[in-house]
């Protein structure tokens, strides 16, 4: 069930998930702005393929179904690689949940199936061998205007 607060009417709405998806929002479940639509993000336990599904009436609880396959074996997808959300440009970000220093986050665009990759390099993280790390994408840290 996903709540919806209507700002100009100040009521409440619901959307059901679970009787339209057949799938239960889980842990690795992603909530995203699909080119201002609702989309929840859903991949399978090895996450070697997701689906995006996007709420296309609110109303009506119309959803469509997209099924996308792992993007580039170079992932190494055993790796539990997660959506982690999407960014303005179309493009999926996705980031190892398990990982060593250096951390890489990648960027599949959906419509050209291109993945690009950013390394990032954290000095202190060198006294790991592993560890867990999430990724949140689109975060802002104060909305307010100067």
């Amino acid at each position: 069930m996903i709540v919806c607060f209507d700002v100009r009417s100040e009521k409440f709405g619901f959307v059901s998930v679970d009787d339209v998806l057949g799938l239960p929002i889980h842990r690795y479940s992603v909530l995203i702005n699909y080119n201002g639509k609702l989309g929840v993000n859903f991949c399978d336990a090895a996450c070697k393929h997701f689906e995006l599904w996007v709420l296309e009436d609110a109303t009506k609880h119309t959803w469509s179904k997209r099924v996308y396959i792992s993007p580039h074996a170079s992932l190494n997808w055993d790796n539990y690689v997660r959506p982690a959300g999407m960014i303005g440009s179309g493009e999926i970000v996705l980031y190892r949940m398990y990982t060593h220093n250096p951390f890489n986050i990648f960027y599949y665009n959906l419509d050209k199936k291109i993945i690009r990759r950013v390394t990032f390099e954290v000095p202190v993280l060198e006294k790991f061998d592993h560890f867990g790390a999430f990724t949140f994408a689109n975060y802002v840290e104060d909305v307010k205007l100067m």
